[in-house]
C-alpha cells in the first residue's frame, strides 16, 4: 500500500499587539507624579472566591478651560474614564470597572486605604447632563446647580458599588470609584492619588443569584469565554481553564421565509456551529412567547447566537424596537446572555440577498482583494467637551484610524464635516472597497447627518461583495419598524445591473436617538477589540462594545444597548485583511468504527473546523495555540459515506474538502507527530536559520492488518530546506501500534529563511501489504 500526507513545521513567530489610546488635544495635562507613564491604573492585586483586592493610582489628570459668562471653568478629563452625568452637578471622571464574582455571595465594597491631594484654585464645570443627539450641544446652556452655593465635597461618597448582574454563566459586579472630589466654596479639588478597594464575599447572596456558573461546570462557550476574558479585571485564563465549546445558533424565520433562509442554515452547519432552523409560526408571533421559546433553548441547550429572519411584522421585537431584550435570560439585570442580530426583510428577494452576501463573504471571499485593510470614518464637527472623554466626534474618529492603520488597514478615509465630507465622497470610498465602516454624528431614519448620505445613495452603490460592516453612532438609524430605515437599506441593497448584493455586511444601528457620550465608548471598545485581536465576530464585536458602555453609563448605557439592533448575521467573522491560505494536514479516509479525526495547521489558533453531511454534524471544534485539533466524532460512522471537512478561521480562505469514510481492511499507514534535534545548532529546540535538524517522524498503523516492510520517505518543495536524508525503512508495523525512528530524517535550513515561515514536506509510506 503507499499513502503521502503533510507535515509542517514552523521556523520561528514573534507578535506584539498593543492597545492605542490617544490624549485630548485640547487639554493641558497635570502630572502629580512626574515619573509615572499613564495617567491612571487599576491593577489587579489579589482575586479568589473571598476576596479582590484593586489597587488604584491617580498619576495626574487633563484639564480642559471652559468659559462660562466670562469666567473660566475647568473639564477635568482622565484618558478613556468617563464623565458624571448629572445636571447642575460638578463634571468629574469616574472609574467604573467590572469584576467577576461567586455565583452565590453578598460582596461588600470597601476603600481600606488612600492618598490624596489638594488641588488650589481648580473650578470645576458643570454637566449639562445626558444630552441626545438630536440637538447641538454647543446650543445647550450650562446650569449651575445649588451644589455649587454648599461648602460640601462632592460627590460625597468615594465608592459606589453596583447591584451583581449575571452575564451567562457568570455572575459580575461595577464598581464605581471617583478619585476626584470638589468644593464649590473653596473652588478645591480633592485628588485620591492612590486607593486601595477590599471587595468581601460577607455571606449568601441576595440579588441575582447564579447557582452554577462556568467554573462550577468547568464548560465555557468559547464566544463568552472571551466576553468574559476581555470583560472581567479579575478572569484569569492561566487559573480558570475550563473546556471551551462551540456556541449554539437558533435561527427563527418568518414562516413564507424558510426555504430563502436554507443555504445560510446549512452553511453555519457545515462550518461547526450546532443551528437550529424554527418557523416564528410554530412559536407564535409575539414577544412573550418567542422570549419563552428562547428562553427554553437557553435554560436546556444553550443559546450563543440568536437570528431572527423577517421585519418588524414578521417576527415582533420587545415593545415595537427592541430586539437586545430577547438576550436578557439569565438574572433580572440588563446584561445580555446571548447575541442576536436580525435580517429584516419584506419579501422574499430581500431574504435571498442578505443570505447570499452572508455565506459569500465568509465562505468565497475575492481571494487578492486589497479593499479588505481599507476602511471608512465618517463624523460630524460637534461634541467637543460633551463627547465621551471630552472628545467631538471626529475626535474619536481619528484615534479609531490611528489604531486600524497600526493594525492591518493601510487607508482609512476621514470624511469628516471638519473638512466638508459629502455623499460623493462615500460613494466613492465604498465603490473601491472597504472592509470596516465607522460612523459617529447626527442621524435620521433614512440618512446620516454628515455628508447626508441616505437610503437612495445606498441603493446606487455598485460595490458588488465588497462589503463593509458598520457601526453607527447617530439617532434614528435602526428604526426598522413600519418603515425601511437606514440600517435595513444598507442590508437589503443589490446593484441594479449585475443584482448582486452591495451595500454592507453588517449594520449597528439604533432604533431610537441615541445620547451624545454614552455610545462613543461602545464604538471605541469595539473596534480596540477588533485591532487587539480579541474578538471578530460582527455580533461579538458589538455586543462587547455595548457591555464596555453600560459598564461605564449603567443607566444610560443600558438605555442605549436595548435599543441598538444588528442588522446581518451576528456570527459572522469579519475580514480585516486580504485572506490567505491554510496549510491544512489530515488524513484523506476514515475507517468506519473510527472515534476521532486530527487536523494540523501549524501555529493557526482558533481555527474552526467541522465534520458533516447531510444535515448532520458529525464533530466540530476549534485549534490548540499549536494549531492542532482533534475531533471528537459525536455521531458513530456505522456505513461508508463522504464527508465534508470545512476549516474556517480569521482572515483566511476556506479549506474545504471531502473526506471518505471506509470499511476498514488491510493495514493503514499515517503519519501521527514528529520531533526535531537541533543539538547540531544552538540546542534551543527551535527550527532556526542556518541549522542541521535532525527530523524524527512517527508512523502509525490504523488499519487492520500489519504493515511489513514500510519505507517512509520526504519531499519538499521549499527553497528555504535542503533535505539531506530522506528515506527511513521503519520495518513491521502492526495493527493499531505506531514506531518512531529517532532522528530518520535530516534537512538544512537557509540562512535568510524568514521568521514564521512555515516548511511544508510531503510524506510518503510505502509497504509490501
Amino acid at each position: 500500500m503507499k499513502k503521502q500526507g503533510l507535515l509542517i513545521l514552523t521556523v520561528m513567530t514573534i507578535l506584539i499587539a498593543g492597545l492605542l489610546l490617544s490624549e485630548n488635544a485640547f487639554a493641558e495635562k497635570i502630572m502629580l507624579n512626574p515619573s509615572a507613564k499613564e495617567l491612571s491604573s487599576v491593577e489587579l492585586i489579589q482575586s479568589n472566591n473571598d476576596k479582590i483586592i484593586l489597587n488604584y493610582n491617580i498619576n495626574g489628570f487633563e484639564k480642559e478651560a471652559v468659559r462660562i459668562e466670562g469666567e473660566t471653568y475647568y473639564r477635568i478629563l482622565l484618558g478613556i474614564e468617563p464623565l458624571s452625568k448629572e445636571k447642575g452637578y460638578p463634571e468629574l471622571p469616574h472609574i467604573n470597572r467590572s469584576v467577576m464574582i461567586p455565583g452565590n455571595a453578598e460582596m461588600n465594597a470597601r476603600i481600606v486605604s488612600s492618598q490624596t491631594e489638594i488641588v488650589k484654585d481648580m473650578p470645576i464645570v458643570p454637566s449639562k447632563g445626558i444630552l441626545y443627539r438630536d440637538v447641538n450641544p454647543e446650543d445647550v446652556p450650562y446650569e449651575f446647580g445649588n451644589i455649587y452655593q454648599q461648602n460640601v465635597w462632592y460627590p460625597e461618597n468615594v465608592i459606589n458599588p453596583l447591584d451583581p448582574y449575571i452575564l451567562r454563566k457568570s455572575r459580575g459586579m461595577v464598581v464605581e470609584v471617583f478619585p476626584f472630589q470638589y468644593n464649590p466654596t473653596t473652588q478645591e479639588l480633592r485628588v485620591y492619588t492612590n486607593i486601595v478597594v477590599e471587595i468581601d464575599n460577607v455571606g449568601p447572596g441576595k440579588v441575582n443569584v447564579l447557582e452554577s456558573t462556568f467554573l462550577d461546570e468547568n464548560r465555557v462557550d468559547f464566544t463568552f469565554n472571551s466576553i468574559y476574558r476581555n470583560h472581567y479585571i479579575n478572569y484569569d485564563g492561566t487559573r480558570y481553564t475550563p473546556i471551551e465549546e462551540v456556541g449554539n445558533m437558533l435561527i427563527i424565520t418568518y414562516d413564507n421565509f424558510h426555504d430563502a433562509v436554507l443555504p445560510l442554515y446549512e452553511w453555519k452547519l457545515q462550518k461547526g456551529i450546532p443551528t437550529e432552523l424554527v418557523d416564528v409560526g410554530t412559536i407564535g408571533n409575539n414577544y412573550t412567547a418567542i422570549k419563552a421559546y428562547i428562553q427554553q433553548k437557553f435554560d436546556n441547550e444553550g443559546v450563543t447566537y440568536i437570528l431572527l429572519v423577517g421585519d418588524a411584522e414578521q417576527i415582533e421585537p420587545y415593545a415595537g424596537n427592541q430586539d437586545p431584550k430577547y438576550t436578557q435570560l439569565a438574572g433580572g439585570d440588563a446584561y445580555p446572555d446571548a447575541i442576536i442580530g436580525r435580517l429584516s426583510a419584506e419579501t422574499i428577494p430581500q431574504v435571498e440577498t442578505q443570505v447570499e452576501r452572508s455565506i459569500i463573504y465568509e465562505k468565497e471571499p475575492l481571494v487578492g482583494g486589497d479593499w479588505y485593510h481599507k476602511g471608512t470614518g465618517i463624523a460630524s464637527a460637534q461634541g467637543a467637551g460633551q463627547g465621551w472623554n471630552g472628545w467631538a466626534d471626529y475626535q474619536l474618529m481619528d484615534i479609531i484610524r490611528d489604531s486600524l492603520l497600526a493594525y492591518t488597514y493601510t487607508e482609512v478615509d476621514q470624511i469628516y464635516a471638519t473638512t466638508g465630507g459629502t455623499a460623493s465622497d462615500v460613494t466613492n470610498a465604498l465603490n473601491n472597497g472597504r472592509s470596516i465602516l465607522n460612523y459617529c454624528g447626527h442621524g435620521s431614519p433614512t440618512s446620516w447627518g454628515t455628508t447626508g448620505f441616505s437610503n437612495s445613495d445606498v441603493n446606487n452603490l455598485v460595490n458588488d461583495n465588497m462589503l463593509p460592516f458598520m457601526i453607527s453612532v447617530a439617532c434614528n438609524n435602526g428604526q426598522f419598524p413600519g418603515m425601511t430605515c437606514f440600517g435595513e437599506a444598507w442590508l437589503r441593497a443589490t446593484n441594479n445591473t449585475t443584482g448582486e448584493p452591495t451595500g454592507a455586511i453588517g449594520f449597528y444601528g439604533s432604533t431610537i436617538s441615541q445620547s451624545w457620550a454614552p455610545p462613543m465608548p461602545c464604538e471605541y471598545h469595539a473596534n480596540m477589540l477588533l485591532v487587539n485581536d480579541e474578538k471578530n465576530t460582527y455580533g461579538g464585536l458589538c455586543f462587547n462594545g455595548s457591555l464596555f458602555m453600560i459598564d461605564q453609563f449603567p443607566s444610560a448605557g443600558v438605555d442605549e444597548f436595548e435599543h441598538w439592533t444588528v442588522f446581518g448575521d451576528p456570527s459572522l467573522q469579519v475580514r480585516t485583511d486580504t485572506p490567505s491560505e491554510m496549510i491544512v494536514s489530515h488524513n484523506d479516509i476514515i475507517f468506519i468504527g473510527m472515534t476521532s479525526f486530527d487536523i494540523d495547521i501549524p501555529g493557526l489558533e482558533d481555527a474552526l473546523a467541522c465534520l458533516y453531511n447531510d444535515g448532520i454534524l458529525y464533530g466540530f471544534g476549534y485549534t490548540d495555540a499549536a494549531g492542532h485539533l482533534t475531533i471528537e466524532l459525536i455521531e458513530p460512522l456505522n456505513e461508508p459515506m463522504t464527508l465534508t471537512l470545512t476549516v474556517t478561521a480569521y482572515n483566511k480562505i476556506p479549506y474545504i474538502t471531502s473526506i471518505d469514510v471506509i470499511p476498514p481492511s488491510g493495514p493503514y499507514i499515517i503519519y501521527s507527530t514528529c520531533q526535531i534535534d537541533d543539538s547540531a545548532g544552538n540546542n534551543n529546540g527551535l527550527v532556526d536559520f542556518g541549522e542541521d535538524i535532525g527530523l524524527s517522524l512517527e508512523m502509525s498503523n490504523v488499519g487492520v492488518e500489519e504493515a511489513t516492510n514500510v519505507v517512509v520517505s520526504i519531499s519538499s518543495d521549499d527553497d528555504y530546506i535542503t533535505i539531506i536524508d530522506d528515506t527511513e525503512n521503519y520495518g513491521t508495523i502492526p495493527a493499531e501500534d505506531s514506531v518512531m525512528i529517532t532522528n530518520g530524517f535530516a534537512f538544512t535550513v537557509a540562512d535568510d529563511v524568514p521568521d514564521f515561515h512555515n516548511i511544508l514536506f510531503n510524506v510518503q509510506a510505502i509497504s509490501d501489504t
